[in-house]
């Protein structure tokens, strides 16, 4: 897929509908997507490039959505992670925003939502980098 600088995604979910689906979603979109099926694959695939958004289920066999946040946000805690569930759960929700989730979709999600929140998301990781480029800028000066 041919997508600008910024507009990398990471897409997480056992569910190979989902994955399939949110591919298509985003085809045409200018993002260039990763798909893995389990957070083992993320984490590995995270080890050699850099994504602008995570985009990852939360009940997964192993390693939960909510366990993947934990260890993104321990490697990069600017990096923003959207996690999506089936299953309308309050107490998951607080609990992922607590823990520095970007967003919190349910499925089936609507695909606009689904570029909406992503865009949104890109657009704050963009801002964290130039906050902190800036701030570089300044104590240099």
């Amino acid at each position: 897929m041919n997508a600008k600088a910024g507009n990398r995604i990471l897409l997480v979910d056992d569910d190979p509908f989902i994955l399939e689906s949110a591919v298509q979603v985003f085809t045409g979109q200018q993002y260039s997507v990763t798909a893995c099926s389990n957070a083992h694959d993320a984490e590995a695939e995270m080890q050699g490039n850099e994504f602008d958004v995570v985009l990852t289920d939360i009940k997964m066999p192993g390693v939960s959505g909510l366990d993947l946040l934990d260890k993104i946000h321990n490697v990069n805690p600017h990096l923003p992670v959207i996690l999506m569930t089936a299953h309308a759960d309050l107490d998951i929700a607080v609990e992922a925003i607590k823990k520095g989730a970007f967003d919190f979709i349910l499925k089936p999600y609507h695909p606009e939502y689904l570029v909406h929140s992503v865009k949104k998301a890109v657009q704050y990781g963009n801002y964290l980098k130039w906050k902190e480029n800036y701030k570089l800028y300044l104590e240099d000066m």
